[in-house]
């Protein structure tokens, strides 16, 4: 096996007490060296970018993530990448990543705490150690399949090992915070074994050489649909895109409409909405009966929607108007039959 590259940009993973607080206070080596204890965990070369709570990550640090796991996956001494951070933010930067490097040429595996070292219920040894094993194991069957690719990023916490694009906090103080979509995971854990659900079969494709698709960040506006909610069109107006977060039956205000309308048919503006419950959108008669055109669905969670937008907002950048429009929603429905079948099987 070659060489594993982790990237670490701090969370509660590489917190402590300090003082009264709980503020960064390990590095990325002496995680390591806490969680192995001196045992093989195999070729892990550590690098950290930052140390700070996720909420805190700024703009360049999502962008410097990209550029070195994209070069890691061009490196050819690399089989695999791990990347720990803060939970708060992992599910959305874990979907940036799949939907900004395509096509994935080696497994890349998202993981990070929900208590820290010092505490007694700390979950950071059994992530950390569960990640390295499915990482471990996705990259023996690639070597049984040359020039494949994977169908996305995994994150690892708990119990159980998801696909990034269907997954989301759903606690703050479980140690399975995460749920996917459909509620099937990619593994389970279970003490020292882990059962895949599926067993990986990557897509093979013609060209396996990874690309960096920039993604376009602080152009989308998502608005947070709830009972008592009001527009303010001046803020939407201001948007390059916007996500309407939180749709369903019960809360999504049809006073809304007049303005969908003004926004898709007379700025250009794309609009999407997503589910609490992703899928929910997507199978909704009731949202496709009264949403305008110009307005569509996203089978994603909130993060993975946003993700791919900010991806497709950069690759259309030269463009203005209607066509711009055209081209963002056209590109966001392009895989959706895919996704949608993905998140039945997975």
């Amino acid at each position: 096996m070659g060489e594993l590259r982790l990237f670490g940009l701090g969370g509660t993973l590489q917190q402590g007490i300090q003082g009264k607080t709980i503020a960064p206070k390990y590095s990325l080596d002496e995680v390591i060296t806490s969680v192995f204890k001196g045992k093989s965990h195999g070729s892990i070369r550590a690098e950290s970018i930052t140390n700070k709570d996720s909420n805190n990550l700024t703009l360049w640090d999502e962008t410097n993530l990209l550029l070195k796991i994209h070069d890691a996956l061009l490196n050819t001494a690399v089989d695999g990448v791990l990347v720990t951070m803060g939970t708060d933010r992992l599910a959305d930067i874990a979907s940036l990543v799949e939907f900004s490097i395509r096509p994935l040429s080696k497994p890349v595996i998202f993981t990070g705490s929900m208590y820290t070292l010092e505490e007694q219920q700390n979950d950071v040894s059994l992530n950390l150690t569960r990640a390295v094993t499915l990482l471990k194991t996705m990259i023996a069957e690639r070597s049984l399949s040359k020039g494949t690719t994977y169908g996305g990023v995994a994150i690892v916490m708990g119990d159980y090992a998801l696909y990034a694009h269907s997954s989301f906090k759903l606690t703050t103080t479980d140690r399975n915070a995460f749920v996917c979509a459909w509620n099937k995971p990619l593994a389970e854990f279970h003490g020292k074994t882990m059962r895949l659900h599926r067993k990986q079969k990557p897509k093979k494709r013609h060209l396996a050489i990874p690309q960096l698709h920039l993604p376009k960040l602080g152009t989308v506006r998502i608005e947070k649909l709830s009972l008592g909610y009001q527009a303010d069109l001046d803020h939407l107006l201001s948007s390059e895109a916007i996500i309407y977060a939180g749709t369903g039956d019960g809360n999504f205000p049809k006073e809304l409409l007049e303005g969908m309308h003004l926004l898709a048919d007379q700025r250009y503006i794309p609009q999407i909405l997503c589910s609490e419950v992703p899928l929910r959108v997507a199978c909704s008669q009731y949202e496709a009966g009264v949403v305008p055109h110009g307005v569509i669905p996203s089978v994603l969670p909130i993060t993975s929607t946003y993700a791919k937008l900010a991806v497709i907002l950069h690759s259309a950048s030269h463009l203005q108007g209607r066509t711009k429009q055209m081209y963002v929603l056209g590109c966001f429905q392009e895989e959706f039959a895919q996704e949608f079948t993905h998140l039945q099987e997975h």
